[in-house]
């Protein structure tokens, strides 16, 4: 998966198809965190959050912050302020936008 996601961004970063950057990006950073690649995957999770915020993609926001949230909270360096913090600017901006299933993955993350 991480090769995919990977090739996925390069792909987006040289054609400059940024539309879809930060979902892949938050993708990629979620693939980081699950192989234990917590450095990268923070770094990616940042950059996705930032881009979507740039690009006012409030959705893709939202589930940046959810991934984030998870990625603090994993690992051996886990940071479990950062994670709730994520996930409850995560859940707050899911409420807003009406992402039913994102709240429901929040409330089981904060839990």
């Amino acid at each position: 998966a991480l090769a995919l996601f990977e090739r996925a961004w390069q792909f987006a970063e040289s054609k400059s198809i940024f539309a879809l950057g930060p979902q892949v990006l938050a993708l990629l950073g979620a693939a980081y965190g699950r192989a234990g690649r917590i450095h990268e995957a923070v770094a990616t999770g940042r950059r996705a959050l930032t881009l979507a915020r740039e690009l006012g993609q409030r959705g893709v926001e939202a589930r940046a912050l959810y991934h984030l949230g998870n990625i603090y909270g994993d690992g051996a360096s886990a940071n479990a302020k950062q994670a709730r913090e994520s996930c409850q600017q995560a859940l707050v901006l899911a409420h807003e936008l009406g992402m039913r299933p994102l709240e429901a993955q929040c409330h089981f993350t904060l839990a």
